[in-house]
């Protein structure tokens, strides 16, 4: 019987070709998004869970408040993981994570000539490969990171330096400041693209407290912040409130007057809440947006199945005479589309295969090839298979398997099966998700050409900004004089940091003032400002005034937040433990995304010589050159690549665009709007390629009526707009559904945003006339052929 049911379901698909073939290709199209948008949520929803002791495993998390700030904790002092180890018995085992920010400079052998550049350091505590399920290749587990100046690396970053030889107990040279000496005692498997810890080489955590760099880090003996990620294994799940108590007793000892508090967050859960906001956003959007895609698909099925069923009208009779009841018919369209949809499936894996690492490209995100395997996403695909089965068979399965068998020998449909107003309803719907997808596309892109346009208080153009490692030592200064003097530069300044790369944060208050805020604040010399063309609010009084040791330039945010005078010169300012006095008022500009608003900020500025003394070379820090316009760039970065390269032969020279750096900000709202297109248009395929079997579908309904109307003098045009204003109403009905729901939509992401466009009107215009000329366009195309048609062909069987 299956057998049966399989071989006729093949015959349908092929005497109905063009109908299987918009099917097929709207289907493999709506599942291909699907599947890829799967992969990604699975990936991210994934992420830690591959450990055995996932579930047990804790995040330590401490948090306060300042002003109206809530401050979060995910770096502690070195002390926590010990003293909660040692002070509750619930926690079973304790670990503590380093990560290195800073590049180092790497050789395999102290006399190689060979220097590898590495961001990417970390320092674990010995009981790594027992507190995670990390796979180490080489090496006894329990041993590899137990002694200072012991290494492990990843499968990665061994071939990186040793090719194919054995790295274990080779040595590798790493510099900072100072040279270090470091045993390679272990390989691991690369780290899995799902895990939040992330490395390609481990040092031991004791190495720490010998390399002058992180001694520091090392010196708190206070339970309170710092710089270690501390994670706890717990033996009783029902004690983390419990053991967050214990975290703040233990607070409490160091510090009386603290009022942080600290919590316990699932391992599983730490990805979620420290990933970027902009691309954690694509979990909530995207999973509705591919569902919206793939409905649209599945409608097509149902709505052009459906339309057809007048013609299995006498298979359906027959069936029924000769004994079929209606549930073994149910189940044969079941069949029927199971097989469909299983064809369509695999070209839908085919389509998302192929366009994988473009799609992973626009996310910017890697996923390895293991995890493809993982049980997540294979459970995943199952259901949505089994989703698409379900929904793309029962409507169908309803409709077709109830036919009365006397009618249908009669060649009539029961008028009861509701189908022409279902696939009216399933038309609109189409096109209403399309418009919707249509607006916010078109609302991002405003937005976003917004954002890159917008006037931020800072002459970005023309900046170029080059990291200036501590590896330049007292070469710094001649490093700076040497690019200050090329024709082609216009001045230069240094700052502690990237402009929208970063900034410090410390908490202040006014004078004779307890109540704290947090102000970020910038180490700079005394060119910045002027450099970066910065407005004065109000200027210091001396132009000399703002470089003088304690004083500070504020900005505009910082008088209204802290309740300051119109006119601040000359008040203090509490930073930490020091007192500052306010020399000048920047005007507000915007040194963060878009999305945010301008917060209170403050300039501690230093004068060229004391920057050229106790920054450069001494810190990491910036080196911003301001340049010419109409410069040839390839010639300026040669220049100064050769001048750099003469005074630092350790590190690389990377430079940034202050331009460039701007718009990375905004490279996930950049990659959104560019997937949401990508939808937009697929919605758009699908819907037109469901208009034109509809269309299709109608035109051979009425072919004989099209044959008599002609023969009684209709024109082409006539019969044309005969056939096409019933879907041009069903478009314009959809428009009208989808001007307030995209409304609605745009105008939530929008508020996002601090800093963001009016709802661009214009939107909505543009979108109903690209969904309209797309539905006329798809229309004509089969009503012109049906018109000029040969009424003689049509109406010879009469």
């Amino acid at each position: 019987m299956i057998k049966n049911y399989i071989k006729i379901a093949f015959r349908n698909f092929w005497r109905n070709k063009l109908t299987s073939f918009i099917n097929l290709v709207g289907l493999s199209l709506g599942l291909a998004a699907c599947i890829l948008i799967t992969m990604y949520v699975s990936h991210e929803k994934s992420y830690d869970s591959f450990h055995k002791d996932s579930k047990r495993i804790f995040t330590v998390v401490g948090k306060f408040k300042i002003g109206d700030d809530d401050i979060r904790m995910t770096r502690l002092s070195s002390i926590v993981a010990s003293q909660l180890k040692e002070n509750d018995p619930s926690v079973e085992d304790a670990f503590r994570y380093y990560e290195h920010n800073q590049s180092v400079s790497i050789k395999t052998s102290a006399s190689s000539s060979e220097v590898f550049s590495e961001n990417n350091l970390a320092a674990a505590d010995a009981n790594l490969f027992s507190f995670f399920s990390f796979d180490l290749i080489r090496g006894n587990p329990t041993d590899v990171l137990k002694t200072p100046f012991s290494v492990v690396l990843t499968n990665k970053a061994a071939e990186k330096y040793f090719a194919k030889a054995d790295p274990i107990g080779k040595q590798l040279i790493i510099q900072q400041d100072s040279t270090y000496s470091f045993t390679i005692t272990g390989v691991m498997k690369d780290f899995p693209t799902n895990s939040s810890i992330q490395s390609d080489m481990i040092v031991s955590m004791s190495s720490l407290s010998s390399m002058k760099e992180t001694q520091p880090l090392l010196a708190s003996e206070r339970f309170q912040g710092g710089s270690f990620a501390t994670y706890v294994k717990l033996n009783d799940l029902t004690k983390v409130t419990a053991v967050a108590n214990t975290a703040v007793q233990l607070d409490k000892l160091s510090n009386e007057e603290s009022t942080t508090t600290y919590a316990l967050d699932l391992f599983t859960d730490t990805h979620a809440q420290t990933a970027n906001t902009g691309r954690f956003d694509y979990l909530k959007v995207f999973p509705i947006v591919a569902l919206l895609i793939l409905i649209l698909a599945l409608t097509n099925y149902i709505s052009l199945t459906t339309a057809r069923a007048g013609t299995r009208a006498k298979e359906v009779g027959v069936r029924k005479i000769s004994g079929a009841n209606r549930r073994s018919l149910a189940i044969q369209f079941y069949i029927e589309s199971g097989i469909f949809v299983s064809i369509s499936f695999l070209l839908g894996i085919a389509i998302s295969s192929i366009f994988k690492d473009r799609f992973l490209e626009l996310l910017n995100i890697e996923i390895g090839n293991a995890f493809f395997y993982d049980r997540s996403f294979i459970t995943a695909l199952i259901g949505l298979f089994i989703f698409a089965v379900f929904v793309s068979g029962v409507y169908p399965a309803i409709v077709l398997s109830s036919l009365n068998p006397v009618k249908n020998f009669k060649n009539k449909l029961a008028k009861n099966t509701g189908s022409v107003s279902v696939r009216k309803v399933f038309t609109t719907f189409q096109f209403t998700i399309a418009v919707l997808l249509i607006v916010c596309g078109i609302v991002m892109s405003t937005q976003l050409e917004y954002m890159r346009t917008k006037d931020t208080g800072l002459q970005r153009s023309n900046v170029m900004m080059i990291p200036i490692e501590t590896s330049i030592a007292t070469n710094a200064n001649t490093l700076r004089n040497k690019v200050e003097n090329l024709s082609e530069v216009a001045q230069t300044t240094v700052a502690m940091n990237k402009m929208y790369g970063g900034y410090n944060i410390y908490f202040a208050s006014k004078e004779n003032s307890d109540e704290n805020y947090s102000v970020s604040t910038f180490n700079v010399d005394e060119h910045f400002i002027e450099t970066l063309g910065v407005s004065w609010y109000l200027e210091p009084e001396e132009r000399t005034a703002f470089s003088e040791n304690k004083k500070v330039i504020i900005n505009q945010k910082t008088i209204d937040e802290l309740g300051l005078k119109q006119d601040p010169r000359g008040e203090q300012m509490s930073f930490g433990s020091q007192f500052f006095e306010i020399a000048g008022v920047v005007k507000d500009f915007n040194y963060t995304s878009l999305e945010v608003p301008i917060k209170p900020l403050a300039f501690f500025v230093s004068s060229e010589a004391s920057a050229n003394k106790n920054m450069m070379g001494t810190f990491s820090t910036c080196l911003y050159v301001k340049f010419h316009d109409e410069v040839a760039l390839s010639g300026l970065l040669d220049k100064i690549e050769n001048i750099y390269s003469s005074l630092d032969e350790t590190t690389p020279f990377t430079y940034q665009f202050m331009d460039d750096a701007f718009d990375t900000l905004y490279k996930a709202e950049e990659r959104l709007s560019s997937i949401f297109y990508i939808f937009m248009v697929l919605a758009l395929v699908i819907a037109s390629l469901g208009l034109l079997g509809l269309i299709t579908f109608a035109s051979e309904q009425r072919v004989k009526e099209i044959g008599i109307r002609k023969v009684l003098g209709a024109s082409i045009s006539e019969i044309v707009v005969l056939l096409s204003t019933d879907f041009i109403k069903l478009v314009v009905l959809a428009i009208i559904i989808a001007v307030p729901l995209a409304w609605y939509f745009a105008d939530s992401w929008l508020n996002y945003f601090a800093f963001r466009v009016d709802m661009p009107w214009w939107s909505f215009v543009i979108a109903g006339l690209i969904a309209i000329s797309i539905a006329l366009t798809t229309v004509s195309f089969q009503a012109i052929k049906a018109a000029i048609a040969n009424p003689v062909n049509s109406l010879r069987s009469e």
